[in-house]
């Protein structure tokens, strides 16, 4: 969480996507921008999921358009280069 603000919305945008990530059994571990550490869902999958809940959250108090941002990772370790992803970021935009 660098310098930014941790808005409402990213909590609630945190919780909301590793609830349902840690329900794909194809999920393994989800590291996400608003936690200390990596999670891990329990299932026995093969993908490492990668996100920023909410990007530019500070702009929602402006009124700007934010996103997230996804990275999928074959296997456990989400720390690898970004050329070796198994699905390429995405980032879903939503006006506020």
């Amino acid at each position: 969480m660098y310098s930014e603000k941790r808005a409402e919305m990213d909590k609630w945008a945190d919780k909301i996507l590793l609830e349902n990530l840690g329900e794909l059994d194809a999920v393994a571990s989800v590291s996400s921008e608003e936690q200390a550490n990596v999670i891990e869902t329990g299932n026995s999958g093969d993908y490492s999921v990668m996100m920023d809940p909410i990007d530019g959250s500070s702009l929602i108090y402006i009124g700007l358009t934010v996103g997230t941002i996804v990275g999928i990772q074959r296997g456990l370790d989400p720390f690898k280069k970004g050329k070796d992803l198994a699905g390429a970021p995405s980032t879903f935009c939503m006006g506020l």
